[in-house]
């Protein structure tokens, strides 16, 4: 009798965390467009984000709270078995309130530098484009491969903030926002 409560309670818990996976995925980021160009010493991606905030995460920004989002690439090619992931990258971007006067300040995915803006949805709309350049000649030799293609997601960062918040947050399906990773050819 133990053995059968013991399987359903961890079927009923992999259908819960499966049904918030999903929910996260549904209401979530997108990714809009992959473009990917190759030249002689030199390939280009740019990855052109929709990145929209729920209302939870709205009233976090205007509360204080700085939201963070996590965009990777994972660069894979098929193996016989199993896929292979050559390279991964990991891009972060973030929003805030101003401390001082009405506005938010935001850095775009390969930036360090603050800007201003008095619009979320100005900011958002400049943080959702990602450009990559691949200039390395092993990397430059890895993305021209025929063979290779690459596997993409966005997400709300909650390694960012305080411990005690986290533990709150990764039960909320609020906070729970992901594209979910996608697959694009060269």
């Amino acid at each position: 009798m133990k053995t059968f409560w013991r399987t359903w309670t961890t079927v009923g818990v992999l259908v819960i965390f499966s049904s918030v996976s999903a929910f996260a995925q549904q209401q979530g980021l997108t990714i809009r467009e992959v473009r990917f160009e190759t030249f002689e010493s030199l390939a280009n991606m740019t990855i052109e984000m929709d990145l929209g905030l729920n209302q939870s995460l709205r009233t976090a920004l205007e509360g204080g709270i700085e939201i963070g989002f996590v965009a990777e690439l994972k660069i894979m090619r098929d193996g016989w078995l199993f896929n292979r992931e050559l390279e991964m990258f990991t891009w972060m971007t973030r929003i805030r309130r101003l401390s001082f006067g009405q506005g938010y300040e935001y850095r775009l995915f390969n930036s360090n530098i603050w800007l201003e803006t008095d619009s979320v949805e100005e900011a958002l709309t400049q943080m959702g484009q990602l450009i990559l350049l691949f200039e390395d000649p092993l990397l430059l030799r890895t993305v021209k491969r025929p063979d290779v293609y690459f596997n993409h997601r966005v997400e709300v960062d909650l390694s960012s903030l305080s411990n005690p918040l986290q533990v709150d947050l990764l039960t909320s399906n609020d906070w729970l926002f992901s594209s979910g990773w996608q697959h694009s050819q060269r």
